[in-house]
């Protein structure tokens, strides 16, 4: 709006108007464009926008680092129930590579062994009795260990008879279901001419004397080979109200799990709480304790 010479208002001419409303041009807007488009540019290479890939991305390696650190705390807490002092194991170098059989020899005897037939099942089977270096922190003391529970697996297979085993691990986490289930239900019997199960400690190549010992996070954990024999393969689980006979082949595992071993599983223990404790085959490792074993340090 301007005023003329007498003081009157006046309104300017609709072509001055549209010129003096026009404060920017396309050029100008332009090169604003093009300022927007630079941030963009910036922001998306130095992070600050990110594609819904790379979001996800971040979120998953995230996830996995709070669950090793998850793992790594469970570690630790197991770790704390070890043993202080150092595991000594002087093996024979002649054994590297080689499959050392286990043989337990503490039985209590019942009466003179009469194998299974299909008239009877096994009779005075010999009882398996725990000793104590079983319990030792050392090399002879795993190796006593995992012969009673290689005894006491056994000792169920012809027996059906789940007390041994229970003194080392809950029956129920280690044995084939369906052999617990017609045991217990009082279906049959086993018919083997040698032992279900067999264990082998397989000792791998050390750079020094000493046994070779998994870690992780401060757990030391030992292995062991548990097998079946040959000849056990052509034992079977009798049922005679109807003549069934099913093939112990289908558990070459003894454990009646899947294996990658035709010849058997690798089984893990660690020593906790005084004792060795068997391990479950997941990510945590997870001790699979005896109903009457302690529990604590777990979080």
């Amino acid at each position: 709006m301007t005023t003329n010479n007498n003081g009157d208002s006046t309104s300017p001419a609709p072509g001055q108007r549209s010129k003096k409303k026009k404060r920017f041009s396309r050029r100008t807007l332009g090169y604003a464009g093009v300022g927007v488009l630079t941030a963009a540019v910036v922001s998306r290479c130095t992070g600050l926008i990110k594609t819904p890939e790379e979001l996800e991305e971040e979120r998953q390696k995230k996830q996995e680092a709070e669950e090793r650190e998850q793992q790594a705390k469970k570690d630790r807490a197991l770790a704390a129930l070890e043993p202080d002092q150092e595991f000594v194991g002087v093996i024979d170098k002649s054994y590297l590579y080689k499959d050392v059989p286990l043989t337990y020899t503490a039985y209590e005897s019942r009466g003179e062994f009469v194998p299974a037939t299909e008239e009877h099942p096994a009779q005075n089977v010999p009882y398996p009795v725990p000793q104590p270096e079983m319990y030792e922190y050392s090399l002879q003391g795993f190796l006593t260990f995992m012969g009673y529970f290689c005894a006491a697996l056994n000792y169920f297979y012809y027996t059906g008879d789940t007390e041994p085993l229970s003194k080392v691990v809950e029956p129920e986490a280690v044995l084939p279901e369906i052999m617990l289930r017609l045991y217990r239900e009082k279906r049959g019997w086993i018919i083997s001419k040698d032992d279900v199960c067999k264990a082998w400690i397989y000792f791998p190549e050390s750079d020094s004397d000493h046994i070779s010992m998994l870690e992780r996070n401060g757990r030391h954990i030992m292995s062991c080979l548990l097998g079946v024999s040959e000849e056990s393969y052509r034992g079977y689980f009798y049922i005679p109200s109807i003549g069934e006979k099913l093939s112990l082949y289908k558990y070459r595992s003894p454990l009646g799990r899947e294996s990658s071993y035709d010849d058997g599983e690798w089984m893990e223990a660690e020593h906790l709480n005084g004792r060795w404790t068997l391990l479950k085959k997941d990510e945590d490792w997870t001790p699979m304790y005896p109903a009457d074993g302690s529990h604590t340090g777990e979080s």
